[in-house]
């Protein structure tokens, strides 16, 4: 969590059921709920993935006291929002986007959550075009080949 706080650019490895993307998740959804007119990205290969982690933060919100939901409200009730995004009455939003280098440009997003990134084809190219606007990025992944696993031994 220091790293998360502290650093503006993380990279973990993971190994399945750590519950990493739902401490991400958390993360990045405390920060949309207290900092007025932010987006969030949460990026995964597919799109279905991508709005499952954004259903993540739906349940997360959901779940929390009511005394938080009253503090922090959403735009709308969660049954009538969209499956891809999360909206809060501060202006900040939660969006789902499937992975591609070009999604990202649609966005000018405070913060970015790539998870299994060693998955998604354009993941180097997701991150390089995220690295002018986002004040936080982190990169989530199992093992694989590729970009993500070359970053990661590059910089230990």
């Amino acid at each position: 969590m220091d790293g998360l706080k502290l650093e503006p650019h993380v990279f973990i490895e993971k190994s399945r059921n750590m519950l990493l993307s739902w401490l991400c998740v958390g993360y990045f959804t405390h920060a949309a709920m207290t900092t007025p007119g932010i987006d969030v990205l949460f990026q995964s290969q597919k799109e279905e993935k991508a709005f499952e982690l954004v259903d993540y933060a739906k349940t997360l919100y959901d779940r929390q006291l009511p005394e938080l939901q009253e503090a922090f409200p959403l735009t709308k009730h969660l049954k009538n929002t969209a499956d891809r995004e999360l909206v809060f009455a501060n202006g900040s939003r939660i969006i789902g986007i499937p992975g591609g280098a070009d999604q990202i440009r649609s966005y000018h997003p405070w913060g970015l959550f790539m998870d299994e990134a060693a998955f998604m084809p354009e993941a180097g190219d997701s991150y390089n075009n995220a690295l002018p606007v986002c004040k936080k990025i982190v990169v989530v992944s199992s093992a694989g080949p590729g970009w993500f696993a070359d970053t990661v031994t590059d910089t230990v």
